[in-house]
């Protein structure tokens, strides 16, 4: 019979396994995106559906993060270049999940 920190220590770690657990919480390394990952195969379908998610979310931080650069540097819009360069990016990813 498991004492009571054995199953402390065991939920602890399955939480940690299925919601993750990082910094900023969420992004390539993450525990999450690992464990979804390796569920891929079993549900293709919610795979993509996350990954589209996660896809829109990052366009959304990125298209706000450049129209905020862009309204702090309106005398030299070149500044805000690289944050332009990071929101088209990820508007592609985002492009890739609509044309499937």
């Amino acid at each position: 019979m498991p004492t009571n920190a054995f199953r402390i220590s065991a939920t602890a770690l399955l939480a940690l396994l299925l919601f993750g657990c990082t910094p900023s919480g969420s992004g390539p390394n993450s525990i999450t995106s690992g464990f979804q990952d390796a569920l891929a195969p079993l549900n293709p379908q919610a795979y993509q559906a996350v990954k589209e998610t996660e896809a829109r979310k990052r366009y959304e931080q990125s298209s706000a993060d450049y129209r905020a650069c862009l309204a702090a540097n309106q005398a030299d819009v070149r500044v805000c270049e690289a944050k332009r360069l990071i929101m088209e990016t990820d508007e592609r990813d985002v492009d890739r999940f609509i044309q499937r």
